[in-house]
């Protein structure tokens, strides 16, 4: 959080992860490109927009850190800026998507191909 304002964010690495922007904007965990279908689309039904490194394209997630990011990347501040996150910060788990209204329900899992189970 930011001041203690809370943030939703995607966990994308946990600890011992290395975390990769690749050239064409997509996003590697160890080595593997995700499929991040609920990533922001500036045309809707075009494809997800490029994922931008901000300076840098590589992380390796520490032992009780995650590496989060936003599912708006172009208007999203996250590890990218601020880097890794304590586990401890992680206050709850987002179970609802409210808008854009077409896609209005329960969300499942945790993203990033993980299983659902909490980090770490």
């Amino acid at each position: 959080s930011d001041g203690g304002t809370p943030f939703i964010k995607r966990v994308i690495g946990r600890a011992g992860d290395t975390v990769e922007i690749l050239e064409g904007g997509e996003v590697a965990v160890n080595g593997t490109v995700l499929d991040e279908p609920y990533l922001y689309r500036s045309d809707p039904g075009g494809p997800t927009d490029p994922t931008s490194p901000s300076g840098v394209s590589s992380w390796t997630v520490g032992p009780g850190e995650l590496f989060v990011m936003g599912d708006h990347r172009a208007n999203s501040v996250d590890s990218r800026v601020f880097g890794m996150i304590p586990v401890d910060n992680v206050v709850g788990r987002a179970w609802l998507r409210y808008w854009p209204m077409d896609v209005f329900g329960p969300i499942g899992g945790l993203g990033a191909g993980t299983s659902g189970e909490p980090p770490g």
